[in-house]
């Protein structure tokens, strides 16, 4: 999913410095503008010692869990981002009256560094017409930390907000392919604009100016500009093809159609060096094959025919622990001869 920060001209110098580092800065939740950030109307704690009166059951473990819940929200850093790029309040209370610009990021690489879900969360806000009411039922259905940290008056409903609420508020890192775009408002001095642009140089990013539609309140984009990286291994167009990705916090995993009919060393070891400086934002596993055919094949769990035939067309793989080499045919092995694999019958009749 793709978010987007609204920025205005009083912070410009900062905001353009953290951008070139890749960084972004998640506040303290208690300095979020709206102050009825967090109220709930709390069944749980009334509902806990109804059971201790009524049955003697003890409550005090239940009520000092959610009051650290509740306090947990002083140590919470949160990074707020909406779902459009396109919404004149925002352009309005955000960016200085449509002057400042808009920022497009990659929400999913924004986290993948920080072990999601464990130390950081992304969640839509819910927009109510009263403050939520937390429940045992919240408990049971895991919607309690959203009621808690994530549910606004429908006031705020045009902002399409999502957050990323990490455990601990500070500057964060991400990786350079994480920022996608630049979107220039419409008041935007066009003088600071080209220089802008240039400060981005080497780096796949988009620059839209936003524009009104006619006879409309309506803002729509329009491409100006887009820089590319300078890619110091080139893969040659049409002679791969990304058939699936499995991507985890900790390692990337590609698999990918090998089009080419260069086979030797030389040509594979670069292949796989130009494809990691391209697609890669950590370090990845990359499955060659000469066939689509095994398509469906991937990432399920395969034994007797099924797994002769992925064998029998994964032709290499590179590993990120070892980058600079690759195996080839990986999958031939015990398996692959245990299920009557081509190499185990060929070495049966020699």
């Amino acid at each position: 999913m793709n978010g987007y920060k609204y920025r205005g001209l009083e912070n410009f110098e900062r905001d353009v410095d953290t951008l070139l580092k890749n960084q972004i800065y998640a506040p303290p939740f208690i300095e979020l503008n709206d102050p009825f950030e967090g109220i709930c109307n709390d069944e749980i704690t009334q509902f806990a010692k109804l059971l201790e009166n009524m049955f003697k059951v003890k409550s005090d473990e239940v009520v000092k869990s959610l009051e650290e819940i509740k306090n947990f929200k002083s140590k919470l850093g949160i990074y707020s981002l909406s779902k459009t790029y396109s919404e004149e309040l925002l352009w309005a209370h955000y960016s200085d009256a449509h002057k400042g610009f808009c920022i497009e990021y990659d929400t999913s690489k924004l986290k993948e560094k920080y072990f999601g879900p464990v130390t950081v969360t992304e969640i839509e806000v819910d927009y109510k017409p009263v403050p939520p009411t937390t429940t045992y039922k919240d408990i049971e259905n895991d919607t309690l930390f959203k009621k808690l940290f994530a549910t606004k008056s429908k006031k705020w409903e045009y902002e399409e907000e999502i957050r990323l609420i990490f455990d601990t508020f500070s500057v964060k890192e991400y990786h350079p392919s994480t920022l996608t775009g630049i979107y220039f408002g419409t008041e935007f001095s066009r003088d600071k604009k080209q220089n802008f642009i240039n400060l981005f140089n080497g780096m796949d990013v988009k620059f839209y100016d936003i524009y009104r539609d006619n006879n409309s309140y309506k803002l729509k984009r329009k491409l100006i500009h887009e820089n590319k990286r300078n890619l110091k291994n080139k893969i040659t167009p049409g002679t791969f093809e990304i058939l699936k990705t499995r991507h985890s916090t900790a390692v990337e995993n590609f698999y990918v159609l090998y089009k080419s009919d260069k086979l030797d060393d030389e040509s594979i070891n670069y292949f796989f060096k130009a494809f990691r400086e391209k697609f890669a934002t950590k370090g990845c596993n990359i499955h060659l094959f000469d066939s689509k055919e095994i398509s469906n094949l991937i990432t399920k769990i395969i034994e007797g025919k099924e797994y002769i035939k992925f064998a029998d067309h994964c032709i290499a793989v590179s590993y990120f622990e070892i980058p600079e080499s690759f195996s080839r045919y990986p999958y031939q092995d015990f398996l692959y001869k245990e299920y009557g694999g081509q190499n185990w019958k060929k070495d049966k009749i020699e």
